[in-house]
């Protein structure tokens, strides 16, 4: 798997869980590993304390926050990134503060910690990446696409199945999971696309 993590040390939090609606909502991850302490797509939320609460429940505040990752540029995806002033921020090509300082670097092998990977996975727009972490219980990949409980809406990009073999759905209590925060823009491949993806991996439920 030459783009997963060298480690398996990371702890994934989910702190908002994605959904289509009624009320949008994008998944907001915590993912930790040494002294790195990353949000990735810190988005749409019912409220801001809907991110901070379930950070404080775990100990945290905004300011033990040391990464920001967005898998790409839309604002369901950003809206909240300045909830976290201390945090460096990581796009598809940049790695930002909130001093004005601004360092041109490829998303694509950059890696945070020995267990948070970041890769390009463009589709969705050409600045998708995808954050890869190894945990002890496997290799989690947090991206743009989704999957239901039976079935991928979007046929996985072969990078990530190379990483994440077996993607379950985005719930707070499934260890193993490759998953995006809402699906009402992304396109739908064919389905016997979608069949042949499903029948060639082992999608947990």
């Amino acid at each position: 798997m030459p783009d997963a993590p060298s480690a398996r040390t990371a702890r994934i939090d989910v702190l908002v869980t994605g959904s289509a609606g009624p009320s949008v909502a994008s998944t907001c991850t915590l993912v930790r590993d040494g002294d790195v302490v990353a949000v990735v797509d810190p988005g749409l939320a019912a409220s801001q304390d809907a991110i901070l609460g379930p950070l404080r429940a775990l100990g945290l505040e905004a300011s033990d926050v040391t990464d920001v990752v967005i898998s790409h540029h839309h604002p369901d995806h950003t809206l909240n990134v300045g909830l976290f002033p201390k945090a460096r921020l990581h796009d598809h090509w940049a790695i930002y503060d909130f001093t004005g300082r601004w360092d041109d670097v490829e998303c694509e092998g950059r890696e945070l910690a020995p267990s948070i990977r970041l890769i390009r996975t463009t589709g969705h727009t050409d600045e998708d990446l995808s954050t890869v972490v190894g945990t002890p219980e496997g290799v989690v990949v947090l991206t743009h696409l989704w999957w239901t409980d039976t079935i991928p809406s979007r046929t996985p990009t072969r990078r990530i199945r190379r990483c994440c073999t077996r993607p379950a759905n985005a719930s707070s209590d499934s260890p193993i999971r490759s998953f995006r925060a809402t699906a009402r823009r992304s396109p739908r491949p064919s389905r016997r696309r979608v069949e042949r993806a499903y029948a060639a991996s082992e999608w947990l439920t």
